[in-house]
């Protein structure tokens, strides 16, 4: 295998904003701005039982719903994130009117937006990304963000950090059927880039980041640090398609240089 890509999911993989956004504010907000124009439990509830496949993901991360499609009660309103809220409330309104849609969508993620930049000003690094940065570009291999966070709030903390000159392809929040797990954030950097899908690792936190690899057939490494804002654990990366799951950064290059011998670790 010859290595030529790194995607990198961001939000506790390279760099910490999640655990500076107020998330129960920004729920709220949400909640009420889905009351404001009609979108309830019972709306959530039945769109839920159109999309099966993402409620399972959340399921298996989600250990108060006990991994169950069956007792739909279960998924509570208010339980879900701000993502998943939209991305089912948008999926509601697609049924209706898909430009309808995508204007929800718009206007819905700006109460998101905004608290994410709030994050992205008091971002900091996560331990190791900065020698494995350099490591990476070192190797000439590429490197590309695949994120469901707003490109405002990536591209501030890039800057903020001085991390931006290591990274070749940015694929940030788009509109939510395109949200990991669905992979096309991940083939539009493969896309962008001209790289094949055996030329690429995909190297993330969530469930929802091996899901989208093991789509396009990505080898796919977890990360995991239960100091982290909102990482799937070990078992749940696995179960959704990670071939390892590392602690620390710093790990990566022994694991890639494994599967590509022409890496100096």
């Amino acid at each position: 295998m010859k290595i030529k890509l790194l995607i990198f999911d961001f939000d506790d993989t390279l760099v910490n904003i999640g655990k500076y956004v107020n998330w129960i504010e920004a729920k709220n907000q949400t909640i009420n701005f889905l009351n404001d124009i009609g979108i309830n439990q019972m709306i959530v509830d039945d769109t839920i039982l159109d999309n099966k496949n993402y409620v399972k993901g959340l399921m298996n991360y989600q250990k108060q719903v006990q991994n169950t499609i069956k007792k739909i009660d279960l998924v509570n309103y208010h339980a879900l994130g701000v993502l998943d809220l939209l991305y089912i409330s948008y999926n509601h309104i697609k049924k209706l009117d898909e430009t309808k849609a995508v204007s929800f969508y718009q206007e819905a993620t700006k109460i998101l937006d905004n608290f994410e930049l709030i994050g992205a000003k008091k971002s900091t690094l996560i331990d190791g990304s900065i020698s494995l940065l350099k490591w990476v570009k070192n190797q000439n291999i590429m490197v590309g963000i695949a994120t469901n966070n707003s490109y405002e709030s990536v591209s501030y903390s890039l800057k903020k950090l001085n991390i931006k000159k290591y990274v070749d392809s940015i694929h940030a929040r788009h509109i939510p059927i395109y949200w990991k797990p669905d992979s096309f954030p991940l083939n539009s950097c493969l896309s962008d880039l001209k790289i094949k899908n055996n030329e690429a690792v995909m190297i993330g936190d969530s469930w929802r980041d091996m899901s989208a690899a093991k789509k396009l057939n990505l080898m796919g490494i977890g990360i995991y640090n239960d100091n982290q804002f909102n990482s799937s654990d070990t078992q749940t990366l696995i179960d959704n398609g990670a071939s390892h799951v590392i602690s620390n950064l710093k790990n990566l290059p022994d694991i890639l240089s494994k599967y590509d011998n022409s890496l100096k670790t």
